[in-house]
């Protein structure tokens, strides 16, 4: 089944279906009945491809959540982690509605609905479960890396040794709490 969408044509018997169903949801409201221009859904793209724009935002996000988690974990007693701990949130969430922007484009919602959607539907579920199993895979990371334009080797590296210091962080601050004496 073949649907053409901004002009390409989607081979894909599921993603058609999900595709006309929008556009006629969208005539029905009143809308031109067009799918949004950013490239999301065309032939030849996968579906957890990000665009720039949401690489980089992906790679922000998760580079400042993994940072302000360290500095709040450094600064622990003092008054300053709630505000590193309260920007972390920020960024986290941040890194979370930017993957189900990625990969809700199979539900045709965006990620803060997505987010918030109660839906039993089956392809809901599924990109629910996918924006945050996507951040596991290796290869997903390669290619939001490569995606957003910069050099992908010193943008990795930086982004491993964010993330190795917070997994060393974590283990210290783990291990410390079971050691305090309660004297």
């Amino acid at each position: 089944m073949q649907r053409l969408v901004s002009g390409e044509a989607i081979d894909h018997p599921h993603i058609g279906r999900l595709v006309l169903s929008a556009a006629i949801a969208d005539v029905r409201a009143g809308g031109a009945g067009q799918w949004p221009e950013d490239g999301l859904l065309r032939k030849g793209r996968k579906l957890s491809e990000a665009t720039p724009r949401h690489a980089q935002r992906v790679v922000v996000c998760a580079g400042g959540f993994w940072a302000c988690w360290g500095a709040a974990v450094l600064t622990a007693p003092n008054p300053a982690t709630a505000l590193f701990g309260v920007a972390g949130l920020v960024l986290g969430f941040g890194l979370y509605v930017t993957t189900g922007d990625v990969v809700a484009d199979e539900t045709g919602m965006g990620g803060v609905r997505l987010m918030f959607s109660f839906s039993r539907e089956r392809s809901v579920r599924r990109a629910k479960r996918r924006s945050v199993l996507v951040l596991l895979s290796p290869r997903w990371w390669r290619r939001v890396l490569i995606a957003t334009g910069w050099p992908a080797v010193p943008v990795g590296v930086i982004l491993l040794a964010l993330l190795a210091m917070d997994l060393v962080l974590a283990f210290i601050a783990l291990s410390g709490l079971g050691s305090r004496s309660t004297s």
